[in-house]
């Protein structure tokens, strides 16, 4: 109905209407290597009703579909059209093009002046960008996961990956590029932006930590041009630095925060000042700085039972450094309203204060502290080191991960349990002009543990908090059985599920499946619980599968371990005989078309040719011949249809998930109940072992 009155006209192949049923919007663009043009229209409520969407990898293409009408084409990220001899052939009305463009073919551009600003930098930040960076310790990837997902009931586990920067300082960037026109700023602002967003495709959380631009009309089309390139499984935090509130002379810190909150949200990004953001695989919420003054200690650990990774911070301030403060104009423009040593020693206690309180409701959970200014600064209770000038590590907590900047010196710690990463500050970069920004990354898991902040002990619990578990581990699962009374056993971080039937009799759970145990008593199982993890683990550990897995990751291969398959890709797979160690590399299209290869090399060759040839590349280096996959089983490439290596990798898999720290089989050979009893005497010992609750409840039992 809506395109009975289109056509074709000479000039275009776009269609049009003389009638005024609906409004056409066209977008005309280069971007990622490609050229696009998406057509929509609208009816008279907004709503689209149509739409087409073409693809173009050449130039001549994408003009011929336009018939030469690039009017108001974005094409200032497409370098090689200054290569043009000509464009008399084009309308080039309202296009995108850089001022280089528009200069060589006489074309008008709008210029751009830069906002004048005086003092913009600081000699100490100068001098420490001349200082070789100071890495202490060793950097590592935190958490290092090992996969274990199946082919029925687990999920992957999820990893969470965080990318960050901080001191950009666009406006300083800018200045070292030539810029003369509006076109060329954005220009400039675009390829930072979808460089982040390249170097993060495959991270959920991107970090941008201060001092981002003395100029907020730079910092707003900066976060414009990054709203366009990020996916939208992103998740983009920010921390405001002193820099960031120069642009802003006449507005009290408040509404300074609550102008770059505004903006921030409407691109679908967050703020980080003196509040929370949390986060699991599913879902983000987030505590602000009300909330998290106003809140307790045991509201926090409800409200954040279920987040994975848990991100606090802000400016931070220098209240605690006696040096480098406001006196020395970190805050330069706002000093005349009260951004003065009285105001900043405040600001710094409220941030110390919080943290102290976050860190004591989130003990146990990964905590991210971002801000802008390293703990030393800000951290009022550091106890000052007057001998060696520096600051004690009181204040650092252990299993924190602690991001910062605004000193420009790179430095980072892993060590004795202590992560600090202020190791990515691009700075002024006055002795590199031609500098351009990189992200750097860590992992952290993403699977967050339901009960970890119950003591250990035996717990009764619902049918719906079990699940909950396990949708925090990152295992999904059915279970719908009727429950007369569950339990949790929790034991130097372990945990075993229990159900106590009617007639008394226990089962051990295994997701939503039940098997039988020998006695019913619960606290046999508690007792043995640690014995039982070790006669498990026993047998696990004389399998290779971890450093089979790990060298397959070496040369580009998946790597993922579940039971006794280890995944090369999709469809390339190696197994791991558990009585014996030999390995039988095979290709599956499903569990019954299989094709068994003689080595890993033949099989790489004829399945996986990219990993082949970066599997040749590690080999004829010679430093690493690889060993731990030089058995097999097979002289030739055959046909295996049997399934019989899924049912042993089933029983290794149940196994396998003590790696997530999850009892769910017990072993047959383990004393006793009675032989344990006459070991543990009922009195006094007895009264020693924990008591029977209820979740958040009082002792049903003793």
């Amino acid at each position: 109905y809506y395109f009975s009155c289109c056509h074709i006209s000479d000039t275009t192949k776009l269609p049009f209407s003389d009638k005024n049923q609906y409004n056409y919007i066209v977008q005309k663009e280069y971007s990622h290597g490609s050229f696009s043009v998406y057509q929509k229209w609208l009816d008279p409520a907004g709503s689209r009703i149509k739409y087409y969407y073409h693809s173009f990898s050449y130039f001549c293409d994408f003009v011929t579909f336009l018939k030469g009408d690039l009017s108001n084409a974005d094409l200032l990220m497409c370098d090689g059209f200054i290569n043009l001899s000509s464009i008399k052939d084009f309308n080039l009305s309202g296009a995108l093009l850089s001022s280089d463009v528009c200069r060589k073919f006489n074309l008008s551009y709008e210029p751009y002046n830069f906002p004048e600003r005086d003092h913009i930098t600081f000699p100490l930040t100068e001098k420490n960008e001349e200082l070789p960076d100071d890495h202490l310790g060793k950097k590592y990837s935190l958490n290092s996961l090992q996969c274990i997902s199946s082919d029925d009931d687990f999920d992957d586990y999820i990893t969470a990956r965080v990318c960050y920067i901080s001191d950009l300082h666009l406006y300083h960037y800018l200045q070292n590029r030539s810029i003369a026109s509006s076109s060329d700023l954005r220009y400039e602002l675009r390829k930072i932006a979808s460089s982040f967003a390249q170097e993060s495709r495959s991270y959920q959380y991107l970090l941008i930590n201060g001092d981002t631009s003395l100029d907020f009309d730079i910092f707003e089309m900066f976060v414009s041009e990054l709203y366009q390139c990020v996916s939208n499984f992103q998740t983009v935090i920010f921390t405001l630095g002193n820099h960031d509130l120069w642009s802003c002379p006449d507005l009290p810190f408040d509404r300074i925060v609550g102008k770059y909150d505004e903006l921030l949200s409407e691109h679908g990004m967050y703020l980080l000042q003196n509040s929370l953001i949390m986060g699991n695989c599913r879902e983000l919420w987030s505590i602000t700085e009300d909330d998290l003054i106003n809140a307790s200690v045991a509201d926090l650990r409800e409200r954040g039972r279920n987040a994975s990774v848990i991100f606090f911070g802000g400016i931070g301030f220098a209240g605690a450094n006696q040096s480098f403060n406001a006196e020395s104009g970190l805050y330069r423009y706002n000093h005349t309203i009260g951004y003065d040593r009285t105001f900043e020693i405040s600001e710094s206690s409220k941030t110390s204060a919080l943290y102290d309180k976050v860190c004591a409701a989130f003990n146990g959970k990964q905590l991210v502290i971002a801000t802008h200014m390293p703990l030393s600064d800000w951290y009022m209770s550091a106890i000052k080191d007057s001998s060696a000038n520096t600051f004690i590590r009181q204040g650092y907590k252990p299993g924190c991960v602690y991001i910062s900047g605004h000193n420009h010196r790179n430095f980072f710690m892993d060590e004795d349990d202590i992560r600090i990463y202020a190791d990515n500050q691009f700075g002024y970069n006055k002795r590199n002009p031609a500098a351009f920004p990189h992200l750097k990354a860590f992992d952290l898991d993403n699977t967050y543990d339901f009960f970890w902040d119950n003591p250990d002990g035996i717990f009764e619990i619902t049918a719906d908090e079990y699940c909950a578990f396990y949708r925090g581990k990152g295992i999904y699962m059915d279970f719908n059985q009727s429950v007369n009374a569950l339990y949790m056993l929790k034991k130097d971080g372990y945990y075993c599920f229990i159900h106590k039937a009617k007639n008394g009799s226990l089962t051990i759970l295994n997701g939503g499946a039940k098997k039988r145990l020998d006695y019913d008593d619960i606290r046999y199982y508690y007792d043995n619980m640690d014995l039982a993890i070790q006669t498990i683990k026993k047998p696990l550990s004389k399998y290779i599968q971890e450093k089979i897995a790990k060298e397959v990751k070496r040369f580009g291969g998946d790597g993922r371990i579940h039971g006794c398959i280890i995944d090369i890709d999709f469809s390339s797979h190696l197994f791991v005989n558990p009585f014996d160690n030999t390995i039988t590399c095979y290709w599956a299209s499903d569990i019954i078309d299989k094709v068994v290869y003689p080595s890993l090399p033949s099989l790489l060759e004829n399945t996986c040719p990219d990993l082949y040839a970066a599997y040749q590349k590690l080999t004829d280096k010679g430093s690493s011949k690889l060993p731990a996959l030089s058995k097999a089983t097979y002289s030739s490439a055959v046909y295996y249809p049997d399934t019989d290596i899924y049912d042993v990798s089933r029983k290794i898999r149940k196994l396998q998930r003590l790696n997530t720290h999850i009892l769910t089989v017990w072993p047959v050979k383990l004393p006793s109940r009675h032989s344990m009893r006459s070991a543990v005497p009922d009195t006094p010992a007895s009264s020693s072992l924990p008591e029977y609750r209820s979740i958040g409840g009082d002792p049903i039992c003793s």
